[in-house]
């Protein structure tokens, strides 16, 4: 559980704190039991759980704060990939004179030409490549800001709602309890809620597009380094023999001598008199 890893550690943080509070709220509260009567009991108890009840709130406060903040962070790591209106018009050639041969492209290179999309900052030519995809019928799935938010909000959503009922008492059996709830403050690893949303933000998330930038200089002297590498490496040379068993020729049953013997064949069985049994 990488991508959500914060949230992970906020959730088990914050279960770990309500639980040991609670643990120490009921020795209290046993400890009152032994040591008053019934008549003293119940405001020393009612004393106990109100100072208990600053540190839950407490402890709630902090989480929230936590999730509050990560929320933010992760939404933030999504933003900004694309230029706004901005058209990579080389690129947009190269994906329209795929289209126009009419030749169907294969899983890999819709892979890479959409990779290509993401990292030029066009989101015109993402689209392209989505409908260069759907004429090669590939079913092109691409991460996109929108969806990557509706992802983190639902998990910001579920984080809220433990961290504002889960009282710290881990036992199952109450039937007033929601028994998710109790499940999902421990989390459970992959198998949990984080886990679930977590695969469904990995295949939205932009955040592994890294955008930096750099003087014209360096981008220069990274580029001549670039290009003196490519030097360095040898030139392919690709030669087609003559007997390599390529073929072409006129096809020759549609040829005008071919049709016009076809016609004439036609045409002189239609004109034969049908048989007579007297003679057969």
């Amino acid at each position: 559980m990488e991508k959500f890893k914060k949230y992970a550690e906020i959730l088990k943080d914050f279960s770990k704190d309500m639980e040991l509070w609670k643990t120490c709220e009921e020795d209290d509260i046993a400890d009152a039991e032994r040591k008053y009567n019934q008549n003293a009991l119940p405001e020393q108890i009612k004393k106990i759980r109100s100072e208990y009840a600053k540190k839950y709130a407490l402890v709630r406060e902090n989480a929230l704060t936590k999730v509050k903040n990560e929320t933010k962070s992760i939404k933030q790591r999504n933003q900004g990939k694309f230029k706004p209106d901005f058209v990579d018009l080389e690129l947009l050639n190269e994906i329209n004179a795929i289209a126009a041969s009419g030749v169907q492209m294969t899983e890999s290179e819709v892979e890479a030409y959409c990779r290509r999309a993401l990292a030029s900052r066009s989101s015109f030519c993402v689209r392209a490549v989505q409908n260069i995809a759907k004429k090669s019928n590939i079913r092109l799935n691409v991460p996109t800001e929108d969806t990557a938010v509706q992802v983190i909000d639902a998990a910001d959503k579920r984080l809220r709602k433990i961290i504002s009922t889960y009282d710290g008492e881990f036992k199952f059996g109450d039937r007033n309890k929601d028994q998710s709830l109790i499940m999902d403050s421990h989390g459970w690893g992959d198998s949990g809620f984080l886990g679930r949303l977590e695969k469904e933000y990995q295949s939205a998330t932009l955040e592994d597009i890294k955008i930096s930038q750099m003087s014209r200089k360096e981008f220069e002297t990274k580029s001549a380094v670039a290009r003196v590498e490519q030097m360095k490496k040898p030139v392919e040379s690709v030669e087609i023999g003559e007997d390599i068993g390529i073929r072409a020729k006129d096809d020759g049953s549609k040829s005008v001598a071919a049709q016009y013997a076809k016609k004439y064949s036609q045409k002189m069985l239609q004109a034969t008199p049908e048989s007579n049994p007297e003679f057969e």
